[in-house]
């Protein structure tokens, strides 16, 4: 399908040639753009195209040499009809590209995702596209970073814009300057009527002759400056020194030209470039000075301009545009800078990964302004925690780095203890006015060289540990050797462990929920001396006793007040939903009872059947007390955990009527004997 044109094709294509960026050479910083965007979203390809009157054309482009292709081929032709980001998971299904060439013969492009790219006027001139040759898509994190690396194209365009428009300008003004040297040089002699202005001195440095203009430029009146010393007059003491040597040379007969800061009668200072041509008496000795000049105050300025927007747009293309951080590439140009110096002094680097947790909740929940406030507000509790040298980054979505040089011989799990207790206590404030929400940050650390001497491994290794500390160590160990011999035993199993994985990218929750599920059910199990095989299905099953969740709607399953009776009657499925799903797989029978029935209640109000008393079979009654208490427990994005104390006073409370009194007898006597296993810091050692 050809696209149509947009109802401001005029203004777009006037707009578009005023870049002057079509058939330019290839640049840097295009290509680094095109790179990075095909790398973070896992794709062969990406461009940084722009659509012409009957062409579409790329600045850069990776994966493939194809530059230019028809403007009713292109894939960019589509992109500029829209404002927002578009993403096509497979061009064959797509009626827009289903027909196109480049998807049915050569390449066989199948996904294609770009973000237009937009000027401040709102026109938009190009996208910024990955596309691969196999069926696609983008998360979350992906998508933010392709929209991102298309404002920093954006922003380069209008950079170049800028900058080619002062170099014009000071072009032409060196045009007219050089001109006007040249018309000085043909007309010395008619000083009065010159548009610079003249300074004859002899070699004493006193003033001889001063022309009106001077006396423009300088403030003082012809009278004022005649028989002066010209240097004491105009400059600072550090420039009469410079001027004085350099007099010295036009005694020798040597021309010069100089740009000086001169100090006016008014106080105020101005730049002006001097030439200096030695004069002679009648037998050809040098007696003095001739000087012409021009105010070059204004040029000056342009450049001065120019530098400071070049500076600005460095900065800028450093920095997060959300939170003002350094961004991922400049943190790893800070990190080679900082593993150098630690190399050359001997000292410790200490490289901090860090995310919020449960963040995707904010952004579902509440909508993506609260969640960039969130990241706003984290942000600035980072900087406030960091020292001045210390280097703090947005690594990407809810992650943030830091690097802390220096740390001499603090453990890595010391320096995670402090930043830990420094971010303590973080809330957010709702949108109204509503209660605040907790906001909690989990950290991993690793040093260099004492974890990791290879400086490209230390910041898998302080990502790995910030994995561990998120989802528990040892608990993550045990659940993902269960995992292991249930895939290779039983097959299907897979599919529902990633069913639970589905669970848990909707509800942050679901999979570490589990996986507390499985050590306290195992710990019941053991207190009540259930033999070897039993142990292992109440693991199996504790790690699949939520998948029938997959059929609740996201709406109610992250819903952080109370249900309806409607919503809750849909959450009162997931056990029988479960019970299905497990049922279909062959080798998983044993796991039956305890998906079916870990809701029921020793008093006969559970659900879904209200069995009562030992009707329930034990391997479900003891999943239910391990359920409850992770439940009550856990943090949530908006609750924290309820105290262990209160919650297993809770299950006291609750024995004989909630709950078995002997499944709640074993766990108090093991809770009372054995904590959880909690991370010790031995990925650091």
């Amino acid at each position: 399908m050809i696209a149509a044109l947009p109802e401001n094709e005029g203004a777009r294509l006037a707009a578009l040639r005023a870049y002057h960026i079509l058939d330019t050479p290839s640049e840097a910083r295009f290509d680094e753009i095109t790179h990075l965007a095909a790398y973070l979203c896992g794709t062969e390809f990406a461009a940084v195209s722009f659509t012409d009157t009957d062409r579409q054309w790329s600045k850069s482009i990776t994966g493939t040499d194809l530059k230019e292709t028809p403007r009713e081929l292109s894939f960019c032709a589509h992109t500029i009809l829209s404002k927002d980001l578009i993403i096509v998971p497979d061009a064959r299904l797509d009626p827009r590209f289903a027909d196109n060439p480049f998807v049915t013969g050569e390449p066989g492009i199948r996904f294609y995702a770009a973000a237009p790219l937009i000027t401040s006027d709102g026109l938009a001139l190009g996208a910024l596209c990955v596309f691969a040759m196999t069926p696609g898509n983008l998360n979350e994190d992906q998508t933010t970073a392709l929209q991102t690396l298309a404002y920093q194209v954006t922003e380069l365009l209008e950079l170049r814009r800028r900058v080619a428009e002062q170099e014009r300008l000071v072009g032409e003004r060196d045009l007219a300057e050089g001109a006007l040297r040249q018309e000085r040089e043909h007309f010395r002699s008619f000083a009065e009527s010159l548009g610079s202005g003249i300074l004859m001195t002899d070699l004493e440095d006193t003033v001889l002759y001063v022309n009106p203009r001077m006396s423009l430029i300088t403030g003082y009146t012809t009278e004022e400056m005649m028989g002066c010393r010209a240097l004491d007059l105009l400059l600072s003491p550090e420039d009469q020194e410079t001027m004085r040597a350099n007099n010295h040379e036009r005694s020798e007969g040597e021309p010069g030209s100089y740009e000086i800061d001169i100090i006016c009668k008014d106080g105020s200072r101005r730049w002006i470039e001097v030439n200096v041509v030695p004069y002679r008496d009648k037998t050809g000795q040098v007696v003095g000075t001739l000087a012409t000049n021009t105010d070059i105050s204004a040029r000056k300025a342009l450049e001065s301009e120019r530098d400071l927007a070049l500076k600005d747009a460095q900065e800028r293309a450093d920095r997060d545009p959300l939170t003002g951080l350094l961004n991922h590439r400049t943190f790893y140009k800070r990190f080679e800078e900082e593993a150098n110096r630690a190399q050359r002094d001997g000292s410790i680097l200490a490289v901090v990964m860090m995310d919020v947790d449960n963040f995707k909740f904010f952004n579902d929940t509440y909508g993506h302004a609260t969640g960039d406030d969130v990241l706003r507000h984290v942000a600035a509790r980072f900087q406030a925690l960091c020292r001045q040298y210390d280097c703090v980054a947005r690594f990407g979505g809810d992650e943030f780095a830091l690097l802390l040089p220096n740390v001499g011989a603090t453990p890595a799990v010391d320096i995670e203890a402090r930043l830990r207790a420094g971010l303590e206590n973080i809330t957010h404030l709702l949108p109204g006015g509503q209660a605040a929400v907790p906001i909690t940050i989990s950290v991993g650390a690793a040093l260099l060289p004492h974890n990791a001497a290879d400086r490209s491994d230390v910041v898998r290794r302080a990502d790995e540990r910030l994995r561990r500390v998120k989802t528990g160590g040892a608990i993550e160990a045990e659940a993902d050797q269960v995992r292991a011999s249930m895939t290779g035993r039983v097959e299907g199993f897979s599919m529902l462990d990633a069913l639970v994985t589905a669970v848990d990218n909707k509800d942050r929750y679901t999979r570490k929920h589990s996986e507390d599920v499985m050590w306290h059910s195992l710990m019941i199990a053991e207190e009540l001396g259930l033999d070897e095989k039993t142990r292992h299905t109440v693991a199996v099953s504790a790690l699949l006793h939520d998948v029938g969740k997959i059929g609740i709607p996201d709406s109610v399953l992250r819903k952080p007040g109370k249900l309806t009776e409607a919503e809750f009657e849909t959450v009162r499925q997931h056990p029988m939903m479960g019970s299905i799903m497990v049922g279909a797989i062959a080798g998983l029978e044993d796991t039956l009872d305890a998906v079916r029935h870990h809701h029921e209640r020793w008093d006969g109000a559970g659900y879904p059947f209200g069995l009562r008393g030992e009707e329930t079979p034990q391997i479900a009654r003891l999943m239910a007390v391990a359920d409850a208490f992770s439940a009550m427990t856990t943090d949530r994005p908006y609750r924290k955990g309820m105290d262990r104390s209160k919650a297993l006073g809770i299950l006291r409370d609750g024995r004989g009527t909630q709950w078995d009194p002997e499944c709640v007898d074993a766990f108090l006597r093991r809770t009372a004997a054995v904590r959880p296993p909690a991370n010790d810091g031995a990925i650091l050692s």
